[in-house]
């Protein structure tokens, strides 16, 4: 708050001093919270983001109107004439306060890199001449559109109506485009993955390939083309995982596997049926499909009524084209004889998928510890 009072006086021209001097009230200024403020920070708490503020004012000052306006941690503050010069003990004392006041334009940039080093990806929002070199450096930095043209020149956004509340639809649509590409990669990223294995395979085995076009047409139309497309559309603003191309391998990779696996093993034990093409083709295709329907339900995750939909909706879709048109797909009817071997099969295949699964997240969560 700022408090003036206003009173009247009598001064004396010659002396220029004032004498009897009457308080007729006080005047209190405050800042004036706007209403959206503690809906946005309450969305970013939600989503993980953390919030610092990072202002030329006094600390205290500013660390009473974050606290008002429902910032967590507000009451942490630091001024920052007391920041270390050292880069390594600025990256420890940036990670235990939320509020710094008194900070210079060289500061504020300073902070911005030590919170990259500590592994966050940082955004930047302000909208003076003494915020450029932090929008400059920052991951993402953005403006305001009542700003500086130097803000508004070096920044990555503008924010038209120069209101940190539009922040909630940025960050919103951006978890949801990498959320659903995410998604989408491990689909594509599998048969990418198991295609390639499958050619070196079987060409050093001097083995004919195990899907015929058709065959491989039908498994990428309904578990990677038809979901990518419906995934892609899904509004989902999830907290994103760390590590992108790990998130992905962790259901890619081990699909590839199965997939390779069960081929193998489906030609390796062919003399069972007396190497029938028919029946051995049969055999790839369901488990091919099997394979790739994990795929699309480890990606569905976690399980909404419009992913449950999904995933019996293709499931649904591939074994009636097994039914309907199997002399389109290259494949013939399956009798009784034929499903006994076909049954332990698709056990297997979700033995060793979920086996491998846990084999990579075990890998992983000791990787992540090496890394720290």
């Amino acid at each position: 708050m700022r408090v003036l009072l206003l009173a009247s006086a009598t001064l004396k021209a010659e002396e220029m001093k004032l004498e009897e001097v009457k308080p007729l009230g006080l005047i209190i200024i405050e800042d004036q919270i706007r209403p959206e403020a503690k809906d946005t920070f309450a969305y970013f708490r939600e989503q993980k983001v953390a919030i610092k503020v990072l202002s030329g004012d006094n600390p205290v000052t500013v660390s009473q109107i974050a606290g008002k306006a429902g910032l967590e941690g507000a009451d942490k503050y630091l001024d920052a004439r007391n920041l270390p010069e050292d880069f390594e003990e600025l990256r420890e004392v940036v990670e235990k306060y939320a509020v710094f006041g008194r900070v210079r334009p060289e500061q504020k940039q300073n902070i911005i890199k030590a919170c990259q080093a500590n592994g966050k990806v940082a955004g930047m929002v302000g909208d003076g001449v003494n915020d450029v070199l932090a929008l400059k450096d920052a991951d993402c930095g953005i403006a305001m559109a009542a700003g500086s043209d130097a803000a508004k020149q070096v920044a990555h956004i503008v924010l038209l109506d120069s209101n940190f509340a539009s922040m909630t639809n940025i960050v919103g649509e951006g978890r949801t485009i990498i959320s659903n590409i995410e998604k989408v990669s491990s689909l594509y990223l599998t048969k990418t993955i198991y295609s390639v294995l499958l050619c070196l395979i079987f060409i050093f085995w001097q083995k004919e390939y195990p899907f015929i076009p058709i065959q491989l047409s039908w498994i990428s139309g309904v578990a990677i083309g038809v979901p990518s497309f419906l995934l892609t559309l899904e509004q989902n603003q999830n907290s994103i995982s760390e590590g992108f191309l790990r998130h992905v391998m962790r259901v890619a990779l081990p699909a590839a596997l199965t997939m390779v696996g069960t081929l193998v093993l489906t030609e390796v034990l062919s003399p069972f049926w007396n190497g029938e093409d028919l029946l051995s083709s049969l055999y790839h295709l369901v488990l091919g499909g099997m394979v790739s329907l994990i795929v699309v339900y480890r990606v569905c995750m976690p399980m909404t009524r419009y992913h449950k939909v999904l995933c019996v909706g293709l499931t649904v879709i591939f074994a009636a084209g097994l039914v309907i048109a199997p002399g389109f797909l290259g494949i013939h009817r399956l009798d009784c004889w034929q499903s006994v071997f076909l049954i332990p099969m698709i056990c297997m295949v979700c033995v060793l998928n979920q086996g491998l699964t846990h084999i990579f997240e075990w890998m992983d969560g000791k990787l992540k510890k090496a890394e720290k």
